[in-house]
């Protein structure tokens, strides 16, 4: 062997698992000799002794602090666990309000343009807009105004002043 060998190579001769090439080198070399000691004199101070004994007090103040903190584990999860209920209820109320204000702009009927007006424009201006809520509102709660029976129940109430309120802010217009 004309170079030295790789460190890792000499390490193995150390341990008994090199090949002849690399023992015939050591047998030679001062240099690889002197690094396989410090290498011997590395592992054997790397090899720590057995850890001292936990006193009782530190090994029951250890335990007590894992079971807490497992406790609040426990805890978070089951609070996570909680979240996909209450986002499914957020989504059936998400869902609820579309179908309400899809509701509504049936209702609502379409503005139109020759001389009539839709159902939902309570206060026949031409647009159903939040102003017809309000005069229907007026209409509910003091007898003012006019009043339109929106949702054909008989009656002219609140549920009629809600389905105006959502025409007038439904997105799609006609």
């Amino acid at each position: 062997m004309t170079e030295h060998p790789d460190p890792a190579e000499i390490e193995a001769a150390r341990t008994g698992e090199s090949t002849p090439e690399v023992d015939a080198h050591l047998a030679d070399c001062a240099q690889c000799r002197a690094l396989r000691d410090e290498l011997a004199t590395l592992a054997d101070h790397l090899a720590a002794p057995p850890a001292p004994p936990v006193p009782p007090a530190v090994e029951e103040a250890i335990l007590w602090n894992a079971r807490k903190e497992a406790l609040r584990v426990r805890r978070t999860a089951t609070q996570r666990d909680r979240r996909p209920t209450r986002r499914l209820a957020a989504w059936a109320v998400a869902a609820g309000i579309a179908l309400a204000l899809g509701v509504g702009g049936l209702l609502r009927l379409a503005e139109r343009t020759d001389g009539r007006f839709a159902a939902s424009d309570v206060n026949r201006d031409g647009v159903v807009d939040i102003l017809d809520a309000y005069a229907l509102a007026l209409h509910v709660e003091h007898g003012q105004g006019r009043g339109a029976d929106l949702n054909t129940d008989g009656r002219v109430d609140g549920a009629d002043v809600d389905l105006a309120a959502r025409a007038a802010v439904e997105l799609t217009r006609s």
